[in-house]
């Protein structure tokens, strides 16, 4: 697995930051998860102001509705390309669906929501990125 990094290392302010390794090689996959990447951060800055913190519910919303948009767009190209571990890679993006609703329905403090979802981010979508969606990239040569 590639390395990464996250909030607290370098003193950075990104939850996430973006690195050229984890493209898969398709533009427009690629930006997707540059977005994901995007409002991960969105979320996680608006949780550690505090003063904004009202904000935070529509932008969780959002990022909960463009994963799902990129799982199904990522899986319609998977079948396009003829990835032959399609199966198992929908499978995983249903876990990570799952999760993700189990957290929306159980959390009822949005700061407790907004630090689950930060977590999740890393364990998930960028572990997700760097061991399941890497292995698009043969299929694109």
């Amino acid at each position: 697995m590639g390395s990464f990094k996250y909030k607290g290392e370098d003193n950075m302010t990104d939850l996430l930051v973006w690195n050229a390794e984890y493209c898969i090689g398709e533009d427009t996959i690629d930006a997707e998860h540059q977005n994901l990447f995007h409002l991960a951060n969105a979320v996680f800055k608006v949780k550690l102001s505090e003063s904004k913190i009202d904000n935070i519910g529509p932008l969780i919303h959002k990022l909960y509705e463009y994963m799902k948009y990129h799982f199904d767009h990522e899986e319609e190209f998977m079948d396009a390309i003829g990835f032959t571990e399609a199966d198992f890679h929908k499978t995983k993006h249903s876990e990570i669906i799952a999760e993700m609703n189990a957290m929306l329905k159980s959390s009822h403090q949005i700061s407790v929501l907004a630090d689950k979802l930060a977590a999740m981010m890393v364990k998930w979508v960028l572990k997700h990125i760097l061991e399941e969606d890497i292995k698009i990239k043969p299929y694109l040569r």
